[in-house]
């Protein structure tokens, strides 16, 4: 019974959790209550500090004045709930690891058939349910029911990792076939950020020190480097309108509104609402909205009778917009401090994970994603079904 419900919960989480709610409001946010009186007292700790962690914040943002306080206690709660899920779903992948990768099995299996049908419905009038029209070219974006295709990218990311190292370890006919269907999933969202993130992980994963002094691996992956190069060149020089070779060249001549938005804005802007508060502590919970709205507003020329909500479609910049440098280097110490502790690069999986979310959280995503936390406890958890690849190279996973 467990199985099946955890599988239900999981497949709501990927296709539908905020179909039909308002924004920052989905289905596995509403279920926080009672993740929370499952695993409270086994994890007291931890939320003993969280709250201690709140409290501070709260007051030194009382110091310097709270604009609003419905918003920044709604925001604390909506932060609050996805540190609840995150520490509930933690507590499955440490208890029960089996559950979770055969749950991400399905999630891979039942992504393809989703797939399969959004194709059936790209021409049609209702293609907006599972693609979003792209200004660059005139082959959409798929989504299927996610608000955008950065998240639903960011969604596959797991599936990606998990049966790319279940096809190092040995190929079978399902694991080709999901890791194929995702990848093709992948580029039919053609999210740069995550694409991005995904071959740059891969890259500093294989290309790290102790893998370049071996010489059979540099052999390796020199020929597969090699060969990413010259296949990329061949794009560029023979089908210069291939949609992945006209968003880079457009994110480097600065016409990638979205890709601008994402990495080098955000901290722009942060700076300019920073201004109104302090750069030390930031300005609180849900005050990007208030305190940033006639800023991004002006910034990206909204029209003063569109009632725009704004945001910051980074989260790491967004987190040092609302904690300042104090919660900024704090996040990221905290992340340095998890990887050597639980010993992440014993791992392939775990260390292609990381690798990923850590370069992902200066291109995207936001403070309040359940996304991002999974990924970053995917990394940081060591279960039975990742062993020490130093141990047993043999160890299926999964």
């Amino acid at each position: 019974m467990k199985i099946k419900i955890f599988t239900l919960l999981g497949i709501i989480y990927f296709f539908f959790n905020a179909t039909g709610l308002p924004f920052g409001l989905t289905y596995i946010t509403l279920l926080s209550p009672f993740i929370f009186l499952k695993v409270f007292f086994r994890y007291i700790k931890f939320f003993l500090f969280f709250l201690i962690f709140l409290i501070i914040y709260f007051f030194i943002h009382y110091s310097y004045g709270i604009e609003s306080y419905p918003d920044y206690f709604v925001s604390c709660a909506l932060h609050a709930s996805i540190a609840i899920q995150a520490v509930g779903f933690y507590h499955i992948l440490k208890n029960k690891p089996d559950l979770v990768f055969k749950t991400v099995e399905r999630l891979g299996l039942l992504n393809i058939i989703a797939m399969i049908i959004a194709l059936f419905f790209i021409t049609s009038t209702v293609s907006n349910i599972f693609w979003r029209e792209y200004n660059l070219t005139d082959i959409p974006q798929l989504r299927l029911l996610t608000y955008e295709p950065s998240y639903y990218s960011l969604l596959l990311v797991p599936i990606f990792f998990y049966f790319l190292d279940k096809r190092l370890r040995g190929s079978t006919t399902k694991t080709n076939i999901i890791l194929t269907g995702t990848i093709i999933a992948l580029l039919f969202s053609r999210s740069l950020g995550v694409v991005a993130g995904i071959v740059l992980s891969v890259f500093f994963y294989y290309f790290r020190l102790e893998f370049l002094l071996r010489v059979k691996y540099f052999k390796v992956f020199m020929i597969i480097g090699l060969a990413g190069f010259f296949f990329s060149l061949f794009l560029i020089v023979f089908f210069p309108e291939n949609v992945f070779v006209v968003r880079i060249s457009n994110f480097i001549q600065g016409k990638d509104i979205s890709g601008s938005a994402r990495v080098f804005e955000p901290w722009m802007l942060g700076y300019q609402i920073l201004e109104q508060k302090s750069y030390i502590f930031g300005i609180g919970w849900g005050h990007i909205k208030i305190l940033g709205h006639e800023i991004i507003s002006d910034y990206y020329n909204y029209p003063p009778a569109l009632n725009k909500r704004v945001t910051i479609p980074n989260s790491l910049a967004e987190i040092f917009i609302i904690l300042g440098f104090v919660g900024l280097i704090f996040k990221l110490a905290l992340e340095i401090y998890l990887y050597k502790v639980t010993r992440v690069k014993n791992s392939r999986f775990r260390y292609l994970i990381f690798l990923f979310i850590f370069i992902y959280q200066f291109t995207g995503s936001y403070s309040s994603s359940l996304a991002e936390c999974i990924l970053w406890i995917l990394a940081f958890t060591s279960t039975n079904n990742l062993q020490d690849l130093r141990k047993n190279k043999q160890i299926k996973f999964g």
